[in-house]
């Protein structure tokens, strides 16, 4: 999950007192004086100098939008993401997963924003696990995907070898790609809208709770691959076999050194490979578009996966979720 910078009036402004806050993120050492703590999951109650607290995280750097992103030193870093979350791979107690009817249930939440990174952050053995040659992150197996990038369907129905999908929205992806759905959710995003980047998720308040869903898919040129309403959630039809984690936003400009992220995220990931016709989603970046996103049109690089003593415990996400 790669997220901009954050705006808006409650983060951005300067104030030149101090001020007590309870704020959803994973905190160094470096960039807050801790008088109270309260763990729940990594919630901590801090107090802090407001102008240091924006100017450390939120202060000019080396993204692409201008803005540089909160890091934290691994070492005092909170639970990361992205995660193996195969059966088995998670950590065991090494964060506890709040149990707030909330964080399971995003339909009390307000959707902030949607975005999609190419290949896949997360592993799943067996269904999303062939490293990228290139670069970091996961394609899909051939075992969960039998089509490949060879089968592809014509608009007459007809299979042919040429996979070529002339995409007018979305960007940087073609047929044959693995991509790896977010949708994120916060209990402080505007009822008004999406936006790009983490702004949304923090419209009207400073210390939300942020649930990431993540589903993964293959990209066809087959309109039987056709997934309805891309924008609007996951396909709660094809959930089957998901979990939830306690972990953090992601994104290349991340690693597992010196730069973690201290923003706490608590992630259901749906652990199949799926397949979408290209067409479905150009169809989603056009109604991302139309909401007002640009940015986020353009698929955004993997995170390096996190090592497992970087990440915590899972519990498997009810049916009664999806």
């Amino acid at each position: 999950m790669n997220f901009g910078p954050i705006s808006g009036d409650g983060v951005t402004r300067r104030a030149r007192h101090c001020v007590t806050i309870q704020i959803f993120v994973m905190c160094g050492r470096t960039c807050c004086t801790v008088f109270t703590g309260i763990i729940i999951g990594a919630a901590i109650t801090i107090a802090v100098t407001y102008p240091v607290l924006r100017d450390e995280w939120f202060g000019p750097g080396d993204d692409e939008t201008g803005a540089r992103a909160a890091f934290v030193a691994c070492s005092d870093a909170g639970t990361q993401s992205p995660a193996d979350v195969s059966e088995g791979a998670l950590a065991s107690g090494a964060s506890i997963l709040p149990t707030n009817a909330i964080l399971r249930n995003v339909s009390l939440m307000t959707l902030a924003n949607v975005h999609y990174h190419s290949p896949a952050e997360h592993r799943s053995q067996g269904e999303f696990s062939t490293p990228n040659a290139s670069e970091y992150g996961f394609a899909c197996d051939d075992a969960s995907d039998a089509t490949g990038t060879a089968r592809v369907v014509a608009t007459n129905g007809d299979d042919v070898s040429d996979a070529r999908y002339a995409f007018s929205f979305c960007q940087d992806v073609a047929v044959g790609d693995t991509i790896e759905l977010h949708w994120v959710y916060s209990t402080g995003a505007a009822r008004t809208g999406v936006s790009d980047g983490l702004s949304g998720a923090f419209a009207t308040q400073n210390n939300p709770y942020v649930v990431v869903r993540a589903q993964v898919f293959k990209i066809t040129n087959n309109p039987s691959d056709d997934v309805a309403d891309l924008f609007v959630s996951w396909n709660t039809t094809l959930v089957s076999d998901a979990v939830r984690y306690v972990g953090s936003t992601t994104g290349d400009k991340y690693d597992n050194v010196d730069r973690c992220s201290p923003f706490l995220v608590i992630w259901h990931v749906d652990r199949e490979c799926h397949r979408v016709s290209a067409r479905s989603l150009d169809e989603m970046c056009r109604v991302m578009k139309d909401n007002g996103l640009s940015d986020d049109l353009k698929a955004h690089a993997a995170r390096q996966l996190v090592p497992s003593s970087l990440t915590a415990s899972a519990l498997s996400l009810s049916s009664t979720f999806y």
